[in-house]
């Protein structure tokens, strides 16, 4: 992510240009990349006053699929990194 030209800290990256970037440097397959950006638009429901505001509360169905994704995601970071490492 850059701001005027430079490369801002990691820290300060939004979760979906840190998504892309994986996907960019092949840590992340095209699956989970696109299923990540699904599950990323429901992350804010974890707040109570999120799903009152728009009258949504996820099913355990709809979180047990979203740890899915980031297990799926985690795992392929895991291998990118073991891969670097041999």
């Amino acid at each position: 992510m850059e701001k005027e030209g430079k490369v801002l800290p990691l820290t300060s990256w939004k979760l979906d240009r840190l998504i892309e970037a994986a996907s960019d440097l092949k840590i992340l397959e095209k699956d989970v990349k696109d299923f990540s950006k699904v599950v990323r638009g429901y992350r804010n429901y974890i707040h109570p006053n999120e799903q009152v505001k728009n009258k949504f509360s996820p099913k355990m169905e709809t979180v047990e699929l979203s740890l899915k994704v980031f297990d799926m995601a985690l795992n392929q970071v895991n291998k990118f990194i073991e891969q670097k490492n041999t």
